[in-house]
């Protein structure tokens, strides 16, 4: 009997230990699941963000320095320039000139596109923009400004007809006013508008 009893009750502890195996293996099985499903779902999200870092990246260098920006404008640069000279001739008798190149520079393992405005003019050579006065600054930008106006409309076939001004005036000496109005009565001659404010 104590013999039998004895197997009995190691049969049961047996049962018991393998019950709580059992157990501790559902609960295992019960964390695999639920961690598969986490990393499933994480995976997921992953593979997510990276479709959406990849949209963002192509905008990102598409029309950035390197990208259409570079390609559109650059592909427009004579023209562009060609009307800079016009623009400098009347406003400046071609004392101040700008000029757009595309530079190509290799900074980094990619090819860098870079559009760079060149300013010359008979008394200072070759500075940088922020070098000239407020005036010639303010004549600098309205070149710019109605030279690319002047290409849009080529480039669009029909004329742009109206071109809005804010405080051009501001900085030039009352020689440079008068260049500024001759140049705007040449526009308005060509039935296009021009607002100043």
């Amino acid at each position: 009997k104590e013999e039998i009893k004895d197997e009995i009750n190691g049969i049961a502890a047996e049962l018991e230990s393998r019950k709580k195996e059992n157990q501790e293996n559902t609960i295992r099985k019960e964390n695999v699941v639920k961690l598969t499903g986490i990393i499933k779902q994480n995976t997921e999200e992953f593979h997510k963000l990276d479709i959406l870092k990849k949209k963002y990246d192509f905008w990102y260098i598409a029309w950035g320095d390197r990208g259409m920006k570079s390609y559109k404008f650059g592909g427009i640069l004579s023209e562009i320039n060609e009307s800079l000279k016009k623009a400098s001739q009347v406003l400046t008798d071609g004392k101040l000139q700008v000029q757009f190149n595309n530079k190509k520079e290799q900074k980094t393992a990619a090819d860098k596109r870079e559009i760079v405005m060149n300013v010359r003019d008979t008394y200072k050579s070759k500075l940088k923009p922020k070098a000239y006065s407020g005036g010639e600054k303010q004549l600098i930008s309205l070149m710019v400004i109605i030279s690319l106006w002047d290409v849009a409309s080529s480039i669009l076939g029909k004329s742009t007809n109206l071109l809005v001004l804010d405080e051009i005036f501001a900085s030039l000496d009352v020689p440079r006013r008068k260049k500024v109005i001759d140049m705007i009565a040449k526009i308005d001659s060509t039935q296009r508008i021009v607002f100043i404010i």
